[in-house]
């Protein structure tokens, strides 16, 4: 989730660029690079769940 600023998430041959105030779910199993896609200071919230 990006609080502020916007980041940019690459995975397979995709790439999704996620705004303020938007969210984006990925298995962390897969494969996925993130990164600062703004000028200034992203801020953002990673969560990461278990698997069962």
């Amino acid at each position: 989730m990006v609080t502020s600023g916007e980041a940019g998430v690459e995975f397979d041959d995709e790439m999704v660029i996620i705004h303020e105030k938007e969210s984006f779910l990925i298995e962390g199993i897969r494969p996925h690079a993130v990164w600062n896609n703004a000028d200034g200071t992203t801020t953002m919230i990673g969560i990461t769940i278990a698997p069962e």
